[in-house]
């Protein structure tokens, strides 16, 4: 039975102020110490927003919509979030102390995906409301925007095949994290000549960042699902602690939610624009 467009519109409501409550009830769970709260809050956050964002064709539209490319996206998502944690478990930045082998399947295939859609739906949902919803143009076709998309690009693929190297051997970080931070730089400028309302939609990325950054940190400074180590191996100013987390963890939600933005651009965007 087709659904009409008032019986849409409503059932869409519904699903919102469910999946909001949900993300609410598992984030008010890990601040009571709930060592398992990541997972209901991560997917019912990014329901609510993606929900929210339908009008927009994001993530949960993808899905909908054409649900071979979400799972390509997805997949995309899993494969580069696996690499970027086995890099921090190598290192010992971080560890998971209530997880056995199941728990990493969980970890691997739910978690860090959906994480990643769900930093694209607060990009999304932050930007349209602060007026400058993401929509990535084509550049005119000048030396200088040649080279910095060629940049970027070349910058990205250096960072991932030392990220594929660092994730199989205990490697030294510092030249990781200098190309990671360069790239982070890169990125960003390109993002600022391909968006309109540049100004405004960096003010949205850095609030969609914090946001993220605060709802899932703090709540598990009490549960603990994940623990953070002496980060011995990185230099000690990006150890020094900025709101009660590390420097160093900031700038790792930035890259968190630059990557599944790129891969959003490059895999859904595709071949408009890269």
């Amino acid at each position: 039975m087709k659904l009409t467009k008032e019986q849409r519109f409503l059932y869409n409501r519904i699903a919102i102020i469910a999946a909001t409550a949900g993300w609410l009830s598992f984030m008010y769970a890990g601040f009571q110490g709930f060592g398992y709260w990541y997972g209901g809050f991560i997917v019912c956050l990014w329901l609510s927003f993606g929900l929210v964002n339908l009008p927009h064709k994001s993530s949960v539209a993808l899905l909908l919509r054409q649900p071979h490319l979400f799972f390509l996206l997805y997949a995309a998502a899993a494969a580069t979030f696996y690499l970027g944690d086995r890099v921090g478990l190598q290192h010992f930045l971080w560890t998971y102390p209530q997880y056995d082998s199941w728990g990493f399947a969980w970890l691997y295939l739910v978690l860090y995906p959906v994480m990643g859609l769900a930093l694209i739906e607060l990009i999304y949902f932050v930007g349209s409301r602060l007026d400058a919803p993401f929509s990535f143009h084509s550049l005119p076709d000048s030396r200088n925007h040649r080279f910095v998309d060629a940049a970027e690009s070349i910058l990205f693929l250096i960072m991932m095949g030392l990220i594929v190297f660092a994730a199989a051997e205990p490697a030294p970080l510092p030249l990781l994290a200098a190309v990671t931070v360069v790239w982070i730089v890169s990125a960003l400028v390109k993002l600022r000549l391909h968006i309109g309302h540049a100004g405004h939609f960096s003010a949205a990325l850095l609030l969609a960042v914090v946001l993220a950054t605060m709802l899932s940190e703090y709540p598990n400074l009490t549960a603990r699902e994940w623990v953070y180590l002496p980060a011995t191996a990185l230099d000690p100013s990006l150890q020094a602690p900025l709101f009660g987390l590390p420097v160093w963890l900031w700038l790792g939600w930035f890259w968190l939610a630059l990557v599944p933005l790129r891969l959003w651009i490059f895999l859904v965007l595709h071949p408009k624009v890269k």
